[in-house]
Protein backbone atom coordinates (compact mmCIF):
# COMPACT_ATOMS: atom_id res chain seq x y z
CA UNK A 1 0.00 0.00 0.00
CA UNK A 2 1.28 3.44 -0.96
CA UNK A 3 0.24 6.14 1.48
CA UNK A 4 0.23 9.74 0.32
CA UNK A 5 0.16 8.67 -3.32
CA UNK A 6 -1.98 10.84 -5.63
CA UNK A 7 -3.27 9.09 -8.75
CA UNK A 8 -3.47 11.56 -11.62
CA UNK A 9 -3.82 9.26 -14.61
CA UNK A 10 -4.34 5.76 -15.94
CA UNK A 11 -2.21 3.54 -18.13
CA UNK A 12 -3.84 2.19 -21.30
CA UNK A 13 -2.92 -0.49 -23.80
CA UNK A 14 -5.08 -1.15 -26.84
CA UNK A 15 -8.04 0.68 -25.32
CA UNK A 16 -7.85 -1.25 -22.06
CA UNK A 17 -6.86 0.17 -18.68
CA UNK A 18 -3.75 -1.63 -17.47
CA UNK A 19 -2.71 0.39 -14.39
CA UNK A 20 -2.30 3.73 -12.70
CA UNK A 21 0.27 6.50 -12.53
CA UNK A 22 0.74 9.41 -10.18
CA UNK A 23 2.84 11.40 -7.78
CA UNK A 24 4.34 9.94 -4.62
CA UNK A 25 4.47 11.89 -1.38
CA UNK A 26 7.67 13.88 -1.34
CA UNK A 27 7.93 13.84 -5.13
CA UNK A 28 8.69 11.24 -7.74
CA UNK A 29 6.50 9.54 -10.33
CA UNK A 30 5.24 6.01 -9.84
CA UNK A 31 3.32 3.53 -11.94
CA UNK A 32 1.57 0.29 -11.07
CA UNK A 33 0.03 -2.39 -13.27
CA UNK A 34 -3.35 -3.91 -12.44
CA UNK A 35 -5.78 -6.43 -13.89
CA UNK A 36 -8.62 -4.07 -12.95
CA UNK A 37 -8.42 -0.49 -11.67
CA UNK A 38 -11.27 0.36 -9.29
CA UNK A 39 -12.28 3.99 -9.02
CA UNK A 40 -13.73 4.59 -5.57
CA UNK A 41 -12.60 8.19 -5.73
CA UNK A 42 -15.77 10.23 -5.32
CA UNK A 43 -18.13 12.30 -7.40
CA UNK A 44 -15.26 13.95 -9.33
CA UNK A 45 -13.60 10.61 -9.98
CA UNK A 46 -10.25 10.71 -11.76
CA UNK A 47 -10.88 7.18 -13.03
CA UNK A 48 -14.36 7.99 -14.39
CA UNK A 49 -13.01 11.06 -16.14
CA UNK A 50 -10.04 9.21 -17.64
CA UNK A 51 -12.18 6.41 -19.10
CA UNK A 52 -14.98 8.82 -20.08
CA UNK A 53 -17.59 6.79 -18.24
CA UNK A 54 -20.97 7.46 -19.82
CA UNK A 55 -23.46 9.38 -17.66
CA UNK A 56 -27.24 8.89 -17.73
CA UNK A 57 -30.36 9.84 -15.75
CA UNK A 58 -28.54 13.06 -14.89
CA UNK A 59 -30.48 15.66 -12.91
CA UNK A 60 -29.28 19.21 -12.19
CA UNK A 61 -28.14 20.30 -8.75
CA UNK A 62 -31.15 22.04 -7.16
CA UNK A 63 -30.13 22.39 -3.51
CA UNK A 64 -27.36 23.51 -1.20
CA UNK A 65 -26.22 21.76 1.96
CA UNK A 66 -24.70 22.89 5.25
CA UNK A 67 -23.47 20.51 7.91
CA UNK A 68 -21.37 20.54 11.03
CA UNK A 69 -20.51 18.51 14.13
CA UNK A 70 -21.56 19.66 17.59
CA UNK A 71 -20.65 18.55 21.08
CA UNK A 72 -23.10 18.55 23.98
CA UNK A 73 -26.19 18.62 21.78
CA UNK A 74 -29.22 17.39 23.72
CA UNK A 75 -30.42 14.43 21.69
CA UNK A 76 -32.09 11.06 22.27
CA UNK A 77 -31.96 9.79 18.67
CA UNK A 78 -32.03 10.87 15.07
CA UNK A 79 -34.40 13.69 14.14
CA UNK A 80 -35.67 15.01 10.78
CA UNK A 81 -37.61 18.20 10.07
CA UNK A 82 -38.99 18.37 6.52
CA UNK A 83 -40.25 21.86 5.72
CA UNK A 84 -41.38 23.40 2.40
CA UNK A 85 -38.19 25.48 2.13
CA UNK A 86 -35.64 23.28 3.91
CA UNK A 87 -34.90 19.89 5.38
CA UNK A 88 -33.02 19.64 8.67
CA UNK A 89 -31.64 16.51 10.27
CA UNK A 90 -29.55 15.72 13.31
CA UNK A 91 -27.95 12.39 14.15
CA UNK A 92 -25.74 11.11 16.99
CA UNK A 93 -22.30 9.98 15.83
CA UNK A 94 -19.18 8.89 17.71
CA UNK A 95 -17.23 10.50 20.57
CA UNK A 96 -20.29 12.31 21.92
CA UNK A 97 -20.74 14.35 18.74
CA UNK A 98 -23.85 14.93 16.67
CA UNK A 99 -23.95 15.92 13.01
CA UNK A 100 -26.45 18.59 12.01
CA UNK A 101 -27.49 18.79 8.35
CA UNK A 102 -29.46 21.52 6.62
CA UNK A 103 -30.60 21.27 3.01
CA UNK A 104 -32.14 24.32 1.31
CA UNK A 105 -33.10 25.32 -2.23
CA UNK A 106 -30.04 26.41 -4.15
CA UNK A 107 -31.28 29.99 -4.42
CA UNK A 108 -31.42 30.24 -0.63
CA UNK A 109 -28.03 28.71 0.10
CA UNK A 110 -26.02 31.94 0.41
CA UNK A 111 -28.55 33.44 2.82
CA UNK A 112 -28.60 30.28 4.95
CA UNK A 113 -24.80 30.19 5.10
CA UNK A 114 -24.70 33.81 6.26
CA UNK A 115 -27.31 33.16 8.94
CA UNK A 116 -25.64 29.96 10.14
CA UNK A 117 -27.21 26.65 11.02
CA UNK A 118 -28.81 27.52 14.40
CA UNK A 119 -30.60 30.63 13.08
CA UNK A 120 -31.73 28.70 9.97
CA UNK A 121 -33.50 26.10 12.10
CA UNK A 122 -36.39 28.34 13.12
CA UNK A 123 -39.64 26.46 12.70
CA UNK A 124 -37.95 23.13 13.45
CA UNK A 125 -39.25 22.71 16.97
CA UNK A 126 -36.60 23.62 19.54
CA UNK A 127 -33.76 22.20 17.46
CA UNK A 128 -32.31 25.63 16.71
CA UNK A 129 -32.14 26.46 20.41
CA UNK A 130 -30.47 23.15 21.23
CA UNK A 131 -27.90 23.55 18.45
CA UNK A 132 -27.17 27.14 19.55
CA UNK A 133 -26.52 25.86 23.08
CA UNK A 134 -24.15 23.13 21.87
CA UNK A 135 -20.44 23.58 21.14
CA UNK A 136 -19.26 23.44 17.51
CA UNK A 137 -16.58 20.78 17.18
CA UNK A 138 -15.30 22.29 13.93
CA UNK A 139 -16.31 24.82 11.29
CA UNK A 140 -19.53 24.31 9.38
CA UNK A 141 -19.12 23.05 5.82
CA UNK A 142 -21.35 23.97 2.92
CA UNK A 143 -21.66 23.40 -0.83
CA UNK A 144 -23.95 23.61 -3.83
CA UNK A 145 -21.76 21.14 -5.73
CA UNK A 146 -24.36 18.38 -5.45
CA UNK A 147 -24.58 16.51 -8.75
CA UNK A 148 -27.06 13.74 -9.47
CA UNK A 149 -26.03 11.18 -12.06
CA UNK A 150 -25.54 7.51 -12.86
CA UNK A 151 -22.35 6.43 -14.61
CA UNK A 152 -21.74 3.17 -16.40
CA UNK A 153 -19.60 1.52 -13.70
CA UNK A 154 -17.31 -0.77 -15.68
CA UNK A 155 -15.35 -1.21 -18.88
CA UNK A 156 -12.16 -2.87 -20.16
CA UNK A 157 -9.84 -3.01 -17.16
CA UNK A 158 -11.80 -0.64 -14.90
CA UNK A 159 -14.76 -0.41 -12.56
CA UNK A 160 -16.41 2.26 -10.39
CA UNK A 161 -17.90 2.13 -6.89
CA UNK A 162 -19.68 4.59 -4.60
CA UNK A 163 -20.07 8.21 -5.71
CA UNK A 164 -17.67 7.59 -8.58
CA UNK A 165 -20.37 5.47 -10.22
CA UNK A 166 -23.62 6.90 -8.86
CA UNK A 167 -23.90 10.17 -6.99
CA UNK A 168 -27.02 11.83 -5.65
CA UNK A 169 -27.90 14.81 -3.48
CA UNK A 170 -27.02 14.15 0.19
CA UNK A 171 -30.50 15.19 1.36
CA UNK A 172 -31.37 11.52 1.92
CA UNK A 173 -27.92 10.56 3.23
CA UNK A 174 -27.34 7.68 0.82
CA UNK A 175 -23.64 8.15 0.07
CA UNK A 176 -21.85 5.96 2.61
CA UNK A 177 -24.46 3.21 2.48
CA UNK A 178 -24.27 3.07 -1.31
CA UNK A 179 -20.47 3.00 -1.15
CA UNK A 180 -20.44 0.05 1.24
CA UNK A 181 -23.02 -1.88 -0.79
CA UNK A 182 -21.09 -1.22 -4.00
CA UNK A 183 -17.85 -2.34 -2.38
CA UNK A 184 -19.38 -5.67 -1.39
CA UNK A 185 -21.14 -6.28 -4.71
CA UNK A 186 -18.16 -5.22 -6.81
CA UNK A 187 -15.78 -7.35 -4.74
CA UNK A 188 -18.00 -10.37 -5.37
CA UNK A 189 -18.13 -9.63 -9.11
CA UNK A 190 -14.34 -9.22 -9.34
CA UNK A 191 -13.72 -12.36 -7.31
CA UNK A 192 -15.96 -14.35 -9.62
CA UNK A 193 -14.61 -12.79 -12.81
CA UNK A 194 -10.92 -12.92 -11.92
CA UNK A 195 -11.15 -16.22 -10.08
CA UNK A 196 -12.68 -18.11 -12.97
CA UNK A 197 -16.16 -18.72 -11.53
CA UNK A 198 -17.66 -16.45 -14.21
CA UNK A 199 -16.54 -14.37 -17.16
CA UNK A 200 -15.46 -10.95 -15.90
CA UNK A 201 -17.58 -8.88 -18.35
CA UNK A 202 -20.69 -10.88 -17.40
CA UNK A 203 -20.00 -10.50 -13.68
CA UNK A 204 -19.55 -6.74 -14.06
CA UNK A 205 -22.72 -6.42 -16.16
CA UNK A 206 -24.61 -8.14 -13.36
CA UNK A 207 -23.08 -5.72 -10.86
CA UNK A 208 -24.23 -2.81 -13.02
CA UNK A 209 -27.79 -4.13 -13.41
CA UNK A 210 -28.12 -4.92 -9.72
CA UNK A 211 -26.90 -1.49 -8.66
CA UNK A 212 -29.34 0.33 -10.92
CA UNK A 213 -32.26 -1.88 -9.94
CA UNK A 214 -31.66 -1.29 -6.24
CA UNK A 215 -31.00 2.47 -6.43
CA UNK A 216 -33.52 3.69 -9.02
CA UNK A 217 -36.38 4.28 -6.59
CA UNK A 218 -34.25 6.12 -4.03
CA UNK A 219 -32.70 8.23 -6.78
CA UNK A 220 -36.15 9.44 -7.82
CA UNK A 221 -37.10 10.16 -4.21
CA UNK A 222 -33.82 11.96 -3.52
CA UNK A 223 -33.89 14.21 -6.56
CA UNK A 224 -37.56 14.98 -5.87
CA UNK A 225 -36.87 15.99 -2.27
CA UNK A 226 -33.85 18.07 -3.30
CA UNK A 227 -36.00 20.02 -5.77
CA UNK A 228 -38.18 21.35 -2.89
CA UNK A 229 -41.27 21.26 -5.07
CA UNK A 230 -44.68 21.51 -3.34
CA UNK A 231 -45.47 18.03 -2.04
CA UNK A 232 -48.95 17.75 -0.57
CA UNK A 233 -48.77 13.97 -0.30
CA UNK A 234 -45.42 14.18 1.50
CA UNK A 235 -46.95 16.55 4.04
CA UNK A 236 -49.79 14.08 4.60
CA UNK A 237 -47.30 11.24 5.04
CA UNK A 238 -45.25 13.11 7.63
CA UNK A 239 -48.37 13.96 9.63
CA UNK A 240 -49.60 10.36 9.42
CA UNK A 241 -46.40 8.84 10.81
CA UNK A 242 -45.48 11.57 13.32
CA UNK A 243 -47.28 9.89 16.23
CA UNK A 244 -46.25 6.33 15.37
CA UNK A 245 -42.66 5.53 16.46
CA UNK A 246 -42.68 2.18 14.66
CA UNK A 247 -43.72 3.80 11.39
CA UNK A 248 -41.15 6.57 11.83
CA UNK A 249 -38.53 3.85 12.27
CA UNK A 250 -39.67 2.19 9.01
CA UNK A 251 -39.61 5.53 7.18
CA UNK A 252 -36.10 6.35 8.41
CA UNK A 253 -35.07 2.81 7.54
CA UNK A 254 -36.26 3.38 3.97
CA UNK A 255 -34.41 6.70 3.78
CA UNK A 256 -31.22 5.09 5.10
CA UNK A 257 -31.56 2.01 2.92
CA UNK A 258 -32.07 -0.44 5.80
CA UNK A 259 -35.60 -1.01 4.47
CA UNK A 260 -35.76 -1.45 0.65
CA UNK A 261 -37.06 1.91 -0.64
CA UNK A 262 -39.13 0.22 -3.34
CA UNK A 263 -41.02 -1.66 -0.60
CA UNK A 264 -41.79 1.39 1.50
CA UNK A 265 -42.35 4.02 -1.18
CA UNK A 266 -44.54 1.96 -3.49
CA UNK A 267 -48.00 3.54 -4.02
CA UNK A 268 -49.97 0.83 -2.22
CA UNK A 269 -47.89 1.06 0.96
CA UNK A 270 -47.88 4.87 0.96
CA UNK A 271 -51.65 5.03 0.45
CA UNK A 272 -52.15 2.58 3.29
CA UNK A 273 -49.80 4.49 5.57
CA UNK A 274 -51.61 7.79 4.98
CA UNK A 275 -55.23 6.55 4.90
CA UNK A 276 -55.14 3.25 6.78
CA UNK A 277 -56.46 1.42 3.71
CA UNK A 278 -54.97 -1.94 2.86
CA UNK A 279 -55.85 -4.22 -0.07
CA UNK A 280 -58.04 -7.21 0.81
CA UNK A 281 -56.04 -10.42 0.49
CA UNK A 282 -57.25 -12.65 -2.30
CA UNK A 283 -58.95 -15.89 -1.32
CA UNK A 284 -56.87 -18.99 -1.84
Amino acid sequence: MWEGFAVDGLRFEGGRVTGIEGEAKGGGRREAAAAVVVGADGKHSTVARAVRAREYRTRPSTSGALYGYFEGLELTGGEMYPRPDRLAGVWPTNDGLAVVYLGVPRAQFDAARRRGIPASLDGCGDLGERVAAARPAEHVRGTVDLPNTFRVPYGPGWALAGDAGLVMDPITGQGIGNALRDAEALAEALAAGLGGAARLPAALRAYHRGRDRERRAMYRITTGMAAFRPDRFGALLYRAIAGDPAEVTRFLGAISGAVPPRDYFNPVNLLGTVTGWRPTPRAA
